[in-house]
């Protein structure tokens, strides 16, 4: 079985500070990126234009996560994605549930090798390290995600089983068939050539092994020629970051165009007692606090008064408003039934005997 620690070029990454290479870089993509959505900015017209002939804008990817990384984890947690909502837990719990959902349907075990595409800071690998066992490796595309990501490793004692390196989803540095699961968490929504990403993952499972995610689509409601149906869409997408999403029915045939055998489905948005964006709009918890009315608020002058005592980056004020906008978007598109940030699949890789 494959090591987590036997790659060299991975464990130089791992272990070493690179943390003013890293705020150097991540400040220049600060202003880059809010240079591109100035209102009436060209780059904004071409937005969609752009993203949609690349598939994939990897500096846009880049950018975003680079102003929002701290804001989320401010305001969200470690682990930046929904959950599915009961009247009897916490968000906190809700969170949990989604990731250990994914870990038992792939069947993770202890020591198992799994990558987790566009890890984020690194909270569900985590959980689902401690929770499986499994040994997990994080790839991801921001230099500064996977700084943050080995600091909270190390701080949770978890370097020995979870990693994050700084690479492409669409461009695995990974051998065929070496991996026994690969999982991707609401981050396979930054490239709308699905392809790109699932072939890759194909190609570095191991024939049997499990591929699963949650993925951001459009639903059946959505409707392409529908002014206000195209206004809600393209603003969630440009406060969160996105191209142009696909629908749910493009996910599961980009699956089977790869090979894979699609086991299961659904959305999750309509699982659950309560809607998924009460968690936008939570409570007055100590975590809930910042996703309040007076919590978004609060934080938006503390953003202004602290970037007028230059104890924060410039841009941050307008980097909070820019989110706070994709995040009314995706709520908007969720009560108009047009979007999911939500939508589960495994697929699996058949095995060499169902292939010969």
């Amino acid at each position: 079985m494959a090591s987590l620690l036997n790659v060299n070029r991975y464990e130089q990454e791992f272990l070493k500070d690179r943390s003013d290479a890293v705020e150097l870089t991540t400040r220049g993509r600060k202003d880059t990126y809010l240079a591109r959505f100035k209102e009436d900015s060209e780059e904004l017209r071409n937005h969609r234009i752009a993203v949609t002939d690349k598939g994939a804008d990897k500096d846009l990817v880049q950018e975003y996560y680079s102003i929002s990384t701290d804001l989320y984890e401010y305001g969200w947690g470690e682990s930046f994605h929904f959950g599915i909502l009961w009247s009897d837990s916490s968000f906190e719990d809700a969170i949990r549930r989604y990731e250990y959902f994914l870990a038992l349907k792939m069947k993770l075990n202890k020591d198992d090798l799994v990558l987790d595409l566009g890890c984020g800071v690194g909270g569900p690998m985590r959980n689902i390290a401690r929770f499986s066992g499994a040994k997990i490796i994080g790839v991801n595309i921001s230099e500064y995600q996977v700084y943050r990501t080995n600091l909270l490793n190390r701080k949770a004692g978890l370097m020995e089983q979870c990693r994050a390196v700084t690479g492409d989803f669409t461009k695995l540095e990974f051998d065929d068939s070496s991996v026994d699961g690969v999982y991707a968490i609401e981050a396979t929504c930054h490239t709308n050539d699905k392809d790109s990403v699932y072939s890759e993952a194909f190609r570095v499972l191991k024939p049997g092994a499990y591929f699963s995610a949650w993925e951001w689509v459009t639903t059946d409601q959505y409707d392409a020629n529908n002014a206000e149906h195209q206004r809600v869409r393209f603003n969630l997408e440009k406060g969160n970051g996105l191209p142009e999403t696909v629908s749910w029915h493009e996910v599961i045939a980009s699956l089977k165009r790869c090979g894979f055998e699609v086991i299961e489905y659904f959305d999750g948005c309509e699982q659950g007692e309560l809607p998924w964006w009460n968690s936008v709009n939570a409570g007055w918890g100590l975590r809930g606090f910042s996703r309040t009315w007076f919590g978004i608020r609060f934080t938006g002058a503390l953003l202004w008064t602290l970037e007028k005592l230059g104890i924060v980056s410039q841009g941050m004020y307008e980097a909070q408003n820019n989110l706070q906008c994709g995040a009314d978007m995706l709520v908007l598109g969720g009560k108009m039934g047009i979007y999911s940030p939500m939508f589960f699949f495994l697929a699996r890789k058949p095995s060499t005997a169902e292939t010969s």
